[in-house]
């Protein structure tokens, strides 16, 4: 539960997804020689990303010069990296499941890598992944501590849910972080929304767009997208017919001035200032063509409700509104 507890107090501004404290704290609950995390990109041969906890007064290890050369040359040699590459498993094992320590020391990948690090026995553990981006963790025993057992296994299958949620959860920020980059500099109309439907953050472009149609940022969650195409990774534009013309407010304005509110009626109903009611009116006028509430009113009554255009029961017209959301 304390480890638990220090995936999830991991600090925002975090850039590793596991950094060194909490790979400590791994090793030592899980009572390894040493613990460390790897990402790799196997078809491009890169490792994205590798760092080790070595145990208390250890020195670094190194495999010289051309340890990536090594690596990469004997990496299917090992017998849970063959296995996941060929399972897709990356749930918690033991080195020993598959191999014998004999069998092992037989191994031109002990000979190369482990026997340099000092390591005899592994517990193997994998985060899930596209198959060409591996994210591994390893705890490392040499021949002192010996072989691991079911203990160990649990301790890391009971960890792994929050080891999982704790990169996921990084993901996240990294996705959102660049949908907001992407609307800081973009010239397009767009709308971050935040996981309820609200509007968390609005282009320049966006805020005039909608002003011009009698709208604000708060206005967007009445807006129904019915199209939608991607404009750059991660973020769609969407757009909606507008029935008349009108915008969703102005639809919904006329909805209550048909059942014979006042602008004051309808102030209080949606929550705004009579000063703006009047300005939405004015606006519907003009789209409607006429110039009055009664006219207004007898054109609802003629084509159907706001309700009624909402389930498409009129015709929609081509003027559009447009807003942007995160995929």
């Amino acid at each position: 539960m304390r480890v638990a507890g220090e995936l999830a107090a991991i600090d925002e501004t975090e850039a590793r997804p596991f950094p060194p404290h909490v790979l400590e704290s791994l090793r030592s609950l899980v009572g390894s020689d040493v613990a460390s995390y790897t990402e790799l990109d196997s078809p491009a041969g890169h490792v994205l990303d590798s760092y080790a906890v070595p145990d208390d007064g250890g020195k670094p290890r190194h495999h010289g010069p051309d340890e990536a050369e090594i690596f990469w040359q004997l990496k299917r040699e090992h017998p849970w990296c063959a296995h996941q590459d060929r399972t897709l498993d990356v749930t918690p094992r033991l080195l020993s499941e598959f191999v014998t320590l004999r069998q092992l020391r037989n191994r031109q990948f002990y000979t190369d890598w482990l026997r340099p690090l000092g390591v005899e026995h592994q517990v193997c553990v994998g985060l899930p992944a596209q198959p060409t981006h591996t994210k591994t963790f390893l705890f490392d025993n040499g021949s002192k501590r010996g072989d691991f057992g079911g203990r160990e296994l649990t301790i890391v299958a009971l960890l792994r849910p929050h080891l999982v949620r704790r990169y996921d959860e990084l993901q996240t920020r990294r996705l959102a972080a660049a949908a907001l980059g992407a609307l800081e500099t973009t010239d397009e109309p767009l709308v971050l929304l935040d996981d309820a439907g609200r509007p968390a953050f609005a282009t320049a472009r966006a805020r005039r767009l909608l002003a011009s149609h009698g709208l604000d940022v708060a206005d967007v969650p009445l807006v129904a997208p019915l199209v939608a195409r991607p404009i750059r990774p991660d973020v769609l534009l969407l757009e909606e017919p507008r029935p008349l013309g009108l915008t969703p407010r102005e639809r919904q304005i006329l909805e209550l001035v048909a059942e014979g509110q006042t602008n004051a009626q309808i102030a209080a109903t949606l929550w705004i200032s009579p000063a703006t009611v009047a300005k939405h009116l004015e606006h519907s006028y003009a789209k409607l063509g006429v110039t009055s509430r009664t006219a207004a009113a007898r054109l609802v009554a003629e084509r159907g409700t706001y309700r009624g255009w909402q389930r498409g029961l009129e015709p929609p017209t081509t003027g559009t509104t447009t807003r942007g959301s995160t995929n």
